[in-house]
């Protein structure tokens, strides 16, 4: 009997540890299905959110939360009758659940039922006073209110009796507009939807959504001002409106202002430490930043948490294109296409040429020189590889004859912008059995912008260049500081040099350089400058005075053809005519 008791015992413990443990499992399904549909909801995805919170309405059928949330996911779709079934069911669940009251209170509005609508609002008042969203319904309804009273008081004075129309049910004022301007977002005809948002807005000039939707489409075309002022006036009837903080962050991306945008992003991170939008943000301003290989880190990991995120596999792409992967890129923006077929921004980057990351540059000069000295010639041959945007390594064979002497060179170099304000190079070469040119020489600099400027006089920055070469006779040091100037997008560069030589007995002599680049249009660029400076020759510092000039032309995106001339003036020497031709290639 004992025995039987037991039994009888253990059967009921393992029934209730199982009931137990489903009711936690159907718990944890609530509480997951609810967060992503919030989620989707405040990401403007109603399907996807619509979709899960009518599951968890399943699981969780007293769950008061999961349906005021599907009352206004429903709301958003301009489904009002299943919105007012979700509200009504919030309060049978939880008579005092005011955002239920306001749900319907928002309903009664659109019906035209301002009564039903005002008396909703009044509770939701009372019980939170500071409301602003009930506030502005309220104020709608008074509008509202006097717009209906107006064709009686007109009838009144004019002694004729009023024409009774019926009520008719109308939908939010804004609804209309808002799903044909996402539409047209979606589809990069940004101006066409920013005029539907303002149409909506027109007619419910409130509407947090619709103001941060029209700051979008007005940064897409580059109207940053505008936009600047759509989320800020988000901002002044919502102030906690994560999403025109998070647009004030797109803000700054835009506008290359990557550090406030790390310090936007930080101050989110706070306040919604696993919103994905933010985090997706964040992996952009680290590529924006050259932090490549972190940043298709931060995005791998949001696609691996939702591989349907297309934002997360756009910046997939542009993290591996950015490293030099474009096969792996190619294969994320087709993901992303599958996604979304109509998106404008996928088609942009499946459209865009393929990046190119070598460069062959071919050069020879010919030079003539006074008296009876023998011309002089020159040729050189450099590969460069990219490893990114930031990173390039070159390396490069020259070639000269001077005085029926050869010497042949080797070099290898390495440049990198190591932030959107510093970048810097350094350099080697070896020439074996010299006659004229350096043993061997070591070299650096680098460029630091000093201000950005704007459009008309644009960055200015900073130069230092640095070489050590080393002679059979002995060593040459050359110090050169600089600064850089770019006027009208940069159409126009200024470039000026004090160049300071120690030659082998460490004698010092200065001199400078300066120089002009015009962009003519885009394909073609000249040049031309001035220096009067020392310049080596068979291990002997000349003073020489030079003016030089060329241009450039783009034949294509792959080829750039490009020529040469200068008139150097040697000090009790010899005078010299270069004239130089050259080709890049990229591949």
């Amino acid at each position: 009997m004992q025995a039987r008791r037991f039994a009888w015992r253990t059967a009921a413990a393992a029934v209730l540890s199982f009931c137990a443990a489903s009711a936690l499992a159907q718990t944890s399904d609530v509480e997951r299905l609810y967060k992503e549909a919030v989620e989707a909801r405040l990401h403007k995805k109603f399907d996807e959110a619509r979709s899960k919170l009518e599951e968890a309405a399943k699981i969780a059928p007293a769950n008061a939360d999961v349906f005021v949330q599907l009352g206004f996911t429903l709301l958003a779709q301009g489904d009002m009758n299943g919105a007012e079934a979700a509200f009504k069911r919030t309060l049978e669940i939880s008579p005092a659940y005011v955002d239920a009251k306001f749900g319907l209170a928002q309903i009664a509005f659109r019906r035209g039922d301002l009564a039903g609508a005002q008396q909703l609002v009044d509770q939701v008042l009372t019980e939170r006073p500071n409301d602003a969203d009930a506030d502005a319904l309220r104020v709608n309804i008074a509008k509202a209110e006097a717009e209906k009273a107006r064709p009686h008081a007109a009838a009144r004075d004019s002694g004729k009796p009023a024409r009774k129309t019926p009520t008719v049910a109308r939908l939010d004022p804004a609804v209309k507009w808002i799903g044909a301007a996402r539409k047209l977002r979606t589809e990069g005809r940004f101006a066409e939807a920013e005029a539907l948002y303002r149409e909506a807005l027109n007619r419910d000039p409130r509407n947090v959504d619709v103001l941060v939707a029209l700051g979008l489409v007005q940064g897409y075309q580059q109207k940053f001002d505008d936009a600047r002022l759509s989320f800020e006036k988000a901002l002044s009837f919502e102030p906690n409106s994560l999403d025109a903080r998070i647009g004030l962050v797109r803000l700054s991306v835009w506008t290359g202002n990557i550090e406030q945008a790390a310090a936007q992003l930080q101050l989110l991170s706070t306040a919604a430490p696993d919103n994905r939008e933010i985090e997706g943000l964040r992996a952009r301003v680290l590529l924006l930043e050259g932090h490549t290989a972190q940043a298709e880190a931060a995005f791998a990991a949001l696609v691996a948490s939702d591989g349907s995120d297309v934002d997360a596999v756009l910046g997939l792409g542009d993290a591996r294109r950015a490293r030099g992967r474009e096969n792996a890129a190619l294969e994320a923006y087709q993901k992303a296409h599958i996604l979304d077929p109509e998106s404008a921004d996928v088609r942009q980057r499946l459209e865009a040429p393929t990046p190119k990351f070598w460069r062959l540059d071919i050069d020879g000069n010919y030079s003539t020189l006074t008296g009876s000295q023998p011309d002089w010639s020159e040729a050189s041959v450099a590969l460069s590889r990219a490893f990114g945007p930031d990173t390039t390594l070159t390396a490069r064979f020259f070639a000269a004859t001077r005085f029926d002497h050869h010497d042949q060179q080797a070099e290898l170099g390495i440049a990198h912008k190591f932030s959107e304000l510093f970048s810097g190079y350094a350099a080697a070469s070896v020439t074996p059995d010299a006659n004229f040119l350096p043993q061997y020489a070591i070299g650096g600099g680098g460029a630091f912008v000093v201000t950005k400027g704007g459009e008309r006089f644009g960055p200015l920055s900073a130069t230092l260049d640095l070489k050590f070469e080393r002679y059979s006779d002995g060593n040459v040091e050359t110090i050169s500081p600089g600064l850089q100037q770019s006027l009208w997008s940069e159409k126009l560069v200024l470039t000026a040099k004090w160049i300071n030589v120690f030659d082998q007995q460490q004698h010092h002599a200065g001199g400078y350089l300066a120089r002009v680049d015009w962009a003519v249009v885009d394909r073609l660029r000249v040049f031309a400058g001035y220096s009067d400076a020392l310049e080596p020759s068979d291990g002997v510092m000349i003073p020489t005075r030079s003016v030089f000039g060329g241009l450039s032309f783009d034949v294509n995106e792959q080829v750039t053809l490009r020529t040469n001339f200068a008139h150097e003036e040697r000090e009790n020497a010899y005078n010299r005519d270069v004239y130089g031709v050259g080709m890049t290639w990229r591949f």
